[in-house]
């Protein structure tokens, strides 16, 4: 197997397992069908791999992007008019976060649901700069890079906890399947 094929293995895994198991076979052809192909260039080939990798990527950064403009959107209202009030605020956020973790990872499987909401915290992060312009000085000040790793690590945590609620019956059957397995084992030996 080409190290092509391999880097293409990966890319066609991480597509969602639905989309896999009808097209993964086809595309892994495809690919190899160009790497026989004497005409086609190699930089084609990449093209390709990455054409597929955008792909792949689309849905969720759109997802990602819708829900980290509703996070400004929530903060621009907030800072523009004082409603909803501070603790709404952070409430619809919070409940932005969940969501755009369990929607992802419905749509696209668990990293990619965390993925998307990576994208959505790097939206949503544009409220520093929007805070420089209401005139507080967070760069300035001396708690900016604990404010921002606390922002950040509630954030993802909302991500992975939306992530995870989405995709707990799959995990679920997982540890179930790997406690039964390590019993069987453990019973053998």
């Amino acid at each position: 197997m080409r190290w092509e094929e391999r880097v293409y293995a990966v890319i066609v895994g991480l597509h969602p397992r639905a989309f896999r198991t009808e097209y993964g076979q086809e595309m892994k052809l495809m690919l190899n069908d160009m790497l026989k192909d004497p005409e086609t260039p190699r930089w084609r080939v990449w093209l390709a791999m990455l054409d597929d990798i955008g792909n792949l990527m689309a849905g969720g950064v759109r997802r990602g992007v819708l829900f980290g403009i509703i996070v400004l959107a929530i903060w621009f209202l907030h800072r523009a008019t004082g409603l909803p009030t501070g603790g709404q605020s952070i409430a619809l956020i919070a409940m932005s976060y969940l969501a755009v973790g369990f929607v992802g990872a419905r749509r696209s499987g668990f990293l990619r649901g965390v993925g998307t909401g990576v994208i959505a915290g790097l939206i949503s992060s544009l409220v520093f700069v929007g805070e420089e312009v209401y005139g507080h000085r967070w760069a300035e000040s001396r708690e900016f890079v604990g404010i921002l790793l606390i922002s950040t690590a509630e954030g993802l945590s909302l991500v992975l906890f939306g992530a995870t609620i989405a995709r707990f019956g799959d995990i679920q059957r997982r540890v179930m399947r790997s406690a039964r397995a390590f019993g069987t084992a453990w019973i053998a030996s």
